[in-house]
């Protein structure tokens, strides 16, 4: 079979797993299973059809490397039995001061890093995480922080590089192109996620998830200036979200700038990943959404490929919309080869 010839791109293959699968086998794949949940879905009883995905944040509590190893690689083999075609899962972990697990090397945070202006160590540092990462099989980091900031008083200041979006730009670039090559003769070995589109560090008074009020010059040429160049640059592979709004319109939500800015104009064709519980909380928080049903047709139209870390618009409801014809299903065929191409068979 085609996709199983490791002698044929990935993008061959992609589409010839996507043709023999069916709708509930798709919607497995823009699925999320978080083993730190445990009144969450169960891997076993719960993704009889496979998972994309694995929140792996969880391996912070591990005792050793050689335990975070044994505990993916469990996961993964029962993640594989539950899939017709074996599909694996991309196993996830936060990686901005290093991996998020014992006995990696911890390097300082990003405003630490940025005060060093220095693109090479930055990319010899993204070079040790991802090794580092593969080590024990993890394929996907939430890093690097892309984001522009200009507000102390966000709490999460500390992660990014500067002020300045040339500085962001070429730190964030370096350290893109440091992760996703660090394999041996700089094949793509990890992907790396850009976050968090777009213009977060701008919410009004500092405070997390609050309305970012920028002008649409602003938004291209400051915020986005760091997105763009690890697109254009970096060959950036993931993309996750902000929290809040931009032009009172929830990010989450918008297809003027997940489609429109990101994909046509920026030219991103990598994987679109919420950030942690930000799919729900248009219906939950926001209420621009109705429910969960509701919620899912606007975020796959809108290009969402993957809901982390559990899923709630992207349950096994989905397949029902579908075969309802409420949701096209050329929206998640696009998204699961999105999934595909960037999976390591």
């Amino acid at each position: 079979m085609n996709y199983q010839n490791a002698n044929l791109s990935n993008v061959e293959r992609a589409h010839d797993l996507l043709k023999r699968l069916t709708t509930e086998e798709k919607v497995a794949q823009l699925q999320c299973y978080n083993p730190k949940d445990k009144n969450g879905p169960n891997l076993e009883n719960d993704f009889s059809h496979g998972v994309g995905a694995v929140a792996f944040l969880a391996a912070a509590w591990d005792d050793s490397k050689e335990m975070v190893a044994e505990k993916l690689n469990t996961y993964q083999k029962q993640v594989m039995k539950n899939s017709r075609f074996s599909i694996p899962a991309l196993f996830h972990i936060e990686g901005l001061t290093g991996v998020l697990m014992p006995e990696a090397t911890s390097f300082p945070t990003g405003i630490g890093r940025g005060s060093a202006w220095n693109p090479s160590l930055e990319k010899e540092m993204g070079q040790v995480v991802g090794k580092e990462m593969d080590a024990v099989g993890i394929k996907h980091a939430l890093a690097p922080v892309l984001d522009v900031t200009r507000d102390a008083r966000l709490g999460r200041y500390g992660e990014s590089y500067s002020e300045d979006p040339t500085l962001v730009s070429a730190l964030g670039t370096s350290y893109v192109s440091g992760i996703q090559n660090s394999g041996e003769n700089s094949n793509y070995k990890i992907m790396a996620t850009s976050k968090h589109f777009i213009g977060y560090h701008a919410g009004q008074g500092g405070i997390h998830a609050a309305a970012s009020n920028i002008p649409p010059r602003e938004l291209q040429e400051i915020f986005g200036k760091p997105f763009q160049a690890a697109i254009a640059k970096g060959n950036l592979r993931s993309v996750m979200n902000q929290y809040g709004t931009v032009d009172s319109e929830p990010v989450t939500a918008s297809k003027k700038i997940l489609k429109d800015l990101l994909r046509k104009e920026m030219g991103f064709n990598g994987l679109l990943v919420s950030d942690y519980a930000s799919i729900e909380e248009l219906y939950t928080r926001m209420h621009v959404c109705e429910n969960a049903d509701d919620t899912a047709a606007k975020v796959l139209d809108v290009g969402f490929d993957m809901e982390f870390p559990t899923p709630k618009a992207y349950s096994d409801n989905l397949v029902k919309l579908i075969d309802q014809g409420e949701i096209n299903p050329k929206l998640l065929d696009e998204a699961v080869l999105r999934i595909l191409i960037d999976r390591t068979f």
